[in-house]
């Protein structure tokens, strides 16, 4: 009983410690194409664009634009196409996608998330996103 007990925490601290590393590498992409769009003439670009100069395979750039559309940091306007939103601006003038989960993270009540109703609407969608996401970036 008491190894199982040991073993299902180990478990449990790996699976937390994968999924850790999948969101900090998630950010770090988020970060880097946010940049890029806030610089980029008219603050839009294609999706191999997003796709880091096919560093990032398009099928993983497209989960990745995916999730950013959910966020609301950017918007598509035609086919593979995608713009900088409002918010997006936002938070690269503030500076960045990773200074405003500190911030975010610093707000004096971390543990209430507020969703909007379109994010509670899409969650499972944005997990099974993120998931698959991070089964690309473990391929390696």
């Amino acid at each position: 009983m008491f190894l199982q007990m040991q073993t299902a925490q180990f478990v449990d601290h790996n699976f937390r410690d994968q999924i850790s590393f999948m969101m900090n590498h998630i950010n770090q992409l988020i970060e880097l194409n946010l940049r890029y769009l806030y610089e980029h003439p008219h603050q839009q670009a294609e999706l191999k664009d997003l796709a880091l100069f096919g560093k990032l395979p398009l099928a993983d750039a497209q989960v990745l634009a995916e999730i950013m559309v959910l966020k609301n940091l950017i918007t598509s306007f035609e086919h593979q196409q995608f713009k900088l939103t409002e918010q997006g601006q936002e938070i690269c003038k503030n500076g960045g996608w990773i200074t405003y989960l500190k911030q975010i993270r610093q707000q004096k009540n971390p543990l209430v998330v507020t969703l909007k109703k379109s994010e509670i609407k899409n969650a499972s969608r944005f997990g099974k996103l993120i998931k698959k996401l991070g089964d690309a970036l473990n391929k390696d």
